[in-house]
């Protein structure tokens, strides 16, 4: 018999890698939960045209810095074997979860090619450079001995940065809900940031043994997406400070308009159902176990945060954006409460029915994005609502055979919910505006 193996890579082969079990939550379904459908005639009704709606900022992101963040990771990729194979990397688990990294890093690079905003681009770009990061940490890890603690150390010269944006960083604008909009995004880069380092890196927060390499790269995917998060606030405000042409700090504004709207809120939730009433007691009857039950629940939870709301935080602009979903929130669930009571269920017997409660959700969305008093805001919003309706798509789309109406329930309740919100949105637009316009 031969000893243990010594070399790096004969030690990996050995060592217990402290992998996450992915869960796959798959719902229990009943034999006979309602009538059935067939499931290719429902991929068929997936497949219609979702409106196009991606993230955007009213800021013009330089074709130079995008093509800067595209750079790196294509290096990175290539400066790691490909296919990875048990020469270079021993442990089977280390082996997958890296090529997973790569994977996941052409993917991104891949939607980035095929985004169709600079926003859009500029968020697959940051999801390819932590891939990227990811990957070629863990291999540097095991080819040259690369470890955690020099990666970590790396977070001392990104804090360095993030708090140099922050010192130099005003509320300046000059259209107020453009503003708003930009210095939003702002505050959230700020706070990735911010979390990336303190919670993963400073308190040391780790999936890994120290010694896994996984455990390098992820620490260095967590360094680079504090870093892209830093070079993206700075190159966003400066675009942005260059576009104005007489620019003041709206801070103030900011805070007396989310004044104004924390008011509103608190207005338009007083008589919103208590936590504790049944659903039954609110419309009336009873809609156990259909669509209509589903959506209530999820709006009425998500209005219920409309109750004595504050205002006067450290994000000033995050404030009011979020402000702007909620009062969309309050009336989707009014007017979803009303059409209840008045007696629909939303439920399904048929594939048609599916297909229009889906178009009804697109249907609202195409109306609201046409409303011209605040299009901006409005169209910050249904970008999130187009996606949920794209996942209801990609869920019912992957069952197959026969498939009876109340598996898809969940997914029905998400078109309706949907088609709520994006009818609410255009109003709680021209609150959010109004108020920040001092209308």
């Amino acid at each position: 018999m031969t000893g243990p193996p010594t070399t790096r890579r004969g030690a990996l082969a050995l060592l217990g890698s402290s992998l996450l079990a992915g869960c796959s939550g798959l719902g229990i379904q009943s034999g006979n939960d309602g009538p059935e459908l067939g499931a290719s005639a429902l991929r068929e009704v997936t497949e219609g045209s979702l409106p196009s709606l991606p993230r955007t900022l009213p800021v013009e992101i330089s074709p130079a810095f995008l093509g800067d963040r595209e750079s790196w990771p294509r290096i990175a990729l290539d400066g790691v074997p490909a296919p990875l194979d048990s020469e270079d990397v021993p442990n089977g688990a280390i082996r997958e979860r890296m090529s997973r990294e790569r994977a996941s890093a052409r993917d991104a690079l891949d939607r980035a090619d095929a985004a169709e905003s600079e926003l859009q681009r500029l968020d697959a770009l940051g999801d390819a450079r932590e891939h990227a990061a990811n990957l070629l940490g863990a291999w540097e890890a095991i080819e040259n001995g690369l470890t955690r603690n020099a990666v970590v150390r790396e977070a001392a010269s990104v804090r360095d940065d993030l708090s140099a944006f922050a010192d130099r960083w005003t509320y300046l604008g000059a259209d107020p809900v453009r503003s708003a909009l930009v210095h939003g995004e702002l505050e959230s880069r700020v706070r990735r940031a911010d979390r990336f380092l303190s919670s993963e890196l400073e308190r040391g927060r780790r999936r890994y043994d120290p010694e896994n390499p996984l455990a390098v790269g992820e620490a260095a995917a967590t360094i680079e997406a504090a870093r892209t998060n830093v070079a993206a606030a700075d190159h966003i405000y400066d675009r942005f400070v260059d576009s104005l042409a007489d620019p003041t700090n709206l801070r103030r504004r900011f805070a007396g308009a989310g004044e104004t709207l924390a008011g509103r809120l608190r207005e338009a939730s007083a008589d919103l159902p208590a936590e504790s009433e049944e659903t039954k007691a609110i419309v009336g009857r009873s809609i156990e176990g259909t669509p209509a039950e589903s959506a209530l629940d999820g709006l009425r939870w998500r209005a219920a945060n409309a109750r004595g709301r504050e205002s006067g935080g450290d994000d000033p602009a995050t404030e009011l954006l979020d402000m702007h979903s909620l009062l969309a929130a309050v009336e989707a669930f009014r007017t979803l409460r009303d059409r209840v009571t008045e007696g629909d269920s939303f439920t399904v017997s048929s594939v048609e029915d599916v297909e229009t409660r889906r178009e009804a959700a697109v249907d609202a969305v195409n109306a609201a994005r046409t409303d011209d008093d605040y299009p901006r805001l409005t169209r910050a919003e249904l970008p999130t609502v187009v996606g949920r309706l794209s996942r209801a798509d990609d869920d019912i789309a992957s069952r197959e055979g026969t498939v009876r109406a109340g598996w898809i329930r969940r997914e029905i309740s998400t078109y309706v919910t949907q088609r709520h919100v994006a009818e609410a949105i255009p109003r709680a637009s021209r609150t959010v505006g109004d108020a920040l316009s001092g209308g």
